[in-house]
């Protein structure tokens, strides 16, 4: 798909998603422009809202990621799952190593806010769950499992991946001495020098998305 498709997708999912079931397949006749592909596209991710209609749950004062930021003590199990340690937080999620009861097998576990977090939000990481689980690459971790907690009380999706052990890429780059072309390579990216008359010189940085 052309990025001007999953645009046109994404804004026909998200006005989809709020009509009910017998509805959509009619508007999705009168707005997918005769494009298969768009329609193709929206059709799977209404699919995949349906599997995760946990992120829709009515929400509590409170976010899971406020509880586990603010409470020093770390969660003993998250769904099927036995928190051993916490890797790291980002903007919107928590990422733990966990064990899962079931098999013993070592994951990460990202756990995403529930509460308090836009539908958007919701809706980004249930894209998340469908596009990692679609994507087979030695580079991407590989998705396990998906679904939502409860901790403290306050519903918590998360999403189970593959654990790959090693030195965060920031503390890769310090370690071995890494200057910004090095670091850029890492990520797949180059810079690039441009000079103009009168202009003074412009760093380029490309980074593939």
């Amino acid at each position: 798909m052309t990025p001007a498709q999953r645009d046109r997708a994404d804004e026909l999912f998200l006005r989809a998603v709020e009509l009910p079931d017998g509805e959509r397949p009619g508007f999705l006749d009168g707005n997918c422009d005769g494009d298969p592909e768009i329609r193709r596209e929206v059709e799977s991710l209404l699919r995949h809202d349906g599997r995760a209609a946990f992120l829709d749950t009515a929400t509590p004062t409170l976010r899971a990621a406020d509880l586990l930021t603010h409470h020093a003590k770390l969660p003993e199990r998250i769904g099927g799952y036995r928190v051993l340690r916490k890797i790291g937080q980002g903007g919107v999620a928590t990422v733990y190593e966990a064990e899962q009861e079931s098999t013993r097998r070592r994951v990460a576990l990202k756990v995403v806010p529930a509460a308090h977090a836009s539908r958007n939000l919701h809706r980004r990481f249930e894209r998340e769950i469908q596009i990692l689980g679609e994507l087979k690459h030695p580079g991407i971790a590989t998705i396990y499992d998906a679904g939502v907690a409860s901790i403290a009380g306050v519903p918590a999706p998360y999403l189970a991946m593959e654990l790959v052990n090693g030195l965060p890429i920031t503390e890769f780059a310090d370690k071995y001495g890494l200057g910004v072309r090095e670091r850029l390579a890492l990520v797949g990216g180059s810079l690039e020098v441009e000079s103009k008359p009168g202009a003074g010189t412009t760093l380029l940085i490309h980074v593939p998305l």
